[in-house]
């Protein structure tokens, strides 16, 4: 019998002639582990393995708990069983040391802080643990008996979720992990969410409501005269609004409350702007955005939150593009947004435009008498000025001509010139700081200054690690894709690489390197050549040249530069 819940559990012996039945009555409900000895065996620990789980963190200054959850039908010992990592506890000499089917067992940083705070009756507490959980870099290892683990794993709280802060009563929620039963991927953010209310859910299981952590912050539009933010339910049921949260602000989450009736149909949109009533103003030189559940017991602990970048022209939206949307998530938890084609309220997002200037190819370990450096392409069809910070200095161009190219190197022009073969016409930028410390580039266009996220360098480099002894990362066309994934570069063929020598080819449309008849059935498959609708293409759809559309321009230019033959 469950000593919590009451809940009986029965199963079946089989048996031939008399059978003699003992039955044990335990005090104060506790079962004494030698009940359930099982000798440190192989079988043992395979049962903690599978179904001893971690199912809550409240990383809490003197109010921190670790909540352990039985999965299995069958009791577990715990005896021998100990953290080793994040925070120092033995269930050897714990108050209790079995956990029986379907119950939570609670370890807590303060005893009689928690005592204080909830009540007892309705949990179990084996004991207090030595050391203390917070929310940023934390490691977690739970271990069986024979030195096997059972549980490890690498959190981040308030990196990972803006919502979370210990020193606000009303948003200390803990960390519970989106499939209790999975310890897989307990490193990742995506395996975890926070409590649904504040003070988290000790002793039970965190229920959240269906489909409420699949609203996102989908598309933002900051510059112009009604600033718009649409909300994407990617979930499958329909999901209540009311009374939830958007802010510009991560200290101030009450921004403005979406009002009351406010419903999302699965897999479909909200927008807000301000001619209808969203109450503040969203910066076009770029802003974090946060959407907050909420109900009439305050806020709950489900957010989304975005970083969005500047506008570099009137009425530019940026929203979430999937194919990229894991690599856009920075260390920080928030999403970047990237810039559209066009905006498409209420509607699924159109593709990914690229930034005014782009990196396109790079190599940092150069081979024996070779130099590394930073290939840069202006996309638009505008001049545009560049500024790039570094860690320890900044460089500025005033101007680099539409669709032309810019290199950084800590070479002269001359000595980079004698040793690659670079055309007429490239911009040159002599640097004396390494190229990886290279933090943000910013352009500047039409009067608008706007970083473009163009930083190769982050948290997750162990990719780029790869372009040893003379080899470079190219950006892989024909649309360049969000720089830290991955999936958009390609180790080069050439020794040295390309320098000064854009990766796209004008007309090659399906990214096998020229310019032929299969580029032009895919282009009048997608049917905007000269379609009249103002600013409707990028690369891939036959904008060529930068200025937004598919025309006669554009199939001039492929002609003449487009690698090729063109002979089919």
């Amino acid at each position: 019998v469950n000593r919590l819940s009451g809940a009986s559990y029965a199963f079946e012996v089989a048996a031939s002639g008399a059978v003699q039945i003992n039955a044990a009555v335990y005090l104060d409900g506790i079962i004494p582990a030698a009940r359930y000895e099982n000798d440190n065996t192989e079988a043992a620990n395979r049962a903690l393995r599978e179904f001893l789980r971690i199912t809550e963190i409240a990383p809490w200054q003197d109010r921190g708990y670790v909540e352990l959850t039985n999965f299995a039908d069958i009791p577990l010992n715990l005896r021998h069983v100990r953290f080793l990592d994040g925070i120092a506890f033995d269930f050897t000499a714990a108050a209790t040391s079995v956990i029986l089917p379907g119950e939570q067992l609670l370890l807590v940083e303060d005893a009689e802080e928690f005592a204080n705070r909830h009540d007892l009756s309705r949990m179990i507490v084996a004991g207090e643990y030595l050391g203390n959980l917070r929310g940023g870099g934390e490691s977690i290892e739970l271990a069986a008996p024979i030195n096997d683990t059972i549980v490890q794993f690498e959190f981040d709280g308030s990196d990972w979720f803006p919502l979370l802060d210990d020193e606000n009563p009303e948003r200390t929620f803990s960390l519970t992990p989106v499939n209790p039963r999975d310890s897989a991927e307990l490193s990742h953010r995506t395996a975890w969410r926070l409590s649904l209310r504040a003070g988290g859910s000790p002793g039970y299981l965190d229920e959240a409501p269906a489909g409420w952590n699949a609203v996102v912050i989908n598309e933002v539009i900051a510059a112009g005269s009604n600033d718009t933010v649409e909300l994407y339910n990617r979930g499958d049921v329909t999901v209540d609004l009311s009374g939830w949260w958007l802010s510009d602000d991560q200290h101030y989450l009450r921004g403005w409350q979406i009002p009351a009736g406010t419903l999302i149909p699965a897999q479909g949109f909200a927008v807000f702007d301000q001619a209808n009533g969203l109450r503040f103003g969203i910066s076009s030189r770029g802003e974090t955005l946060h959407l907050t559940a909420a109900d009439d017991g305050g806020l709950l602990g489900y957010g989304d939150s975005v970083r969005l970048g500047c506008s570099e022209f009137l009425n530019q939206s940026h929203g979430r593009v999937t194919a990229d949307e894991a690599w856009a998530r920075g260390s920080d938890g928030l999403v970047s947004l990237q810039r559209l084609s066009e905006p498409t309220l209420n509607a699924p997002n159109d593709h990914a435009v690229d930034a005014p200037v782009v990196i396109t190819e790079w190599m940092d370990q150069p081979a024996f008498g070779q130099f590394p450096f930073v290939e840069f392409e202006n996309t638009s069809n505008r001049d545009v000025g560049v500024y790039l910070r570094f860690a320890t200095r900044a460089y500025s161009v005033d101007r680099l001509p539409a669709h032309q190219i810019m290199l950084l190197t800590p070479a002269t022009e001359a000595e980079f010139r004698r040793v690659y073969s670079v055309p007429v016409g490239v911009t040159f930028v002599q640097i004396d700081v390494p190229i990886t410390e290279l933090i943000d580039v910013w352009s500047r266009v039409e009067g608008a200054t706007c970083s473009v996220n163009e930083s190769l360098f982050t948290d997750d480099d162990s990719w780029w690690a790869e372009a040893v002894g003379g080899a470079s990362w190219e950006r892989v066309g024909p649309d360049y894709g969000w720089a830290q994934n991955p999936a958009n570069w390609r180790l080069t063929d050439k020794l040295g690489g390309t320098p000064g020598v854009s990766p796209r080819i004008p007309g090659d449309v399906n990214g096998d390197g020229q310019f032929n008849s299969s580029d032009l059935v895919l282009l009048f498959q997608i049917g905007e050549y000269e379609d009249s609708i103002a600013r409707n293409s990028i690369y891939s759809e036959g904008d060529w040249n930068g200025d937004g559309d598919f025309d006669t321009a554009d199939l001039v230019l492929a002609f003449q530069l487009g690698f090729g033959p063109y002979d089919e």
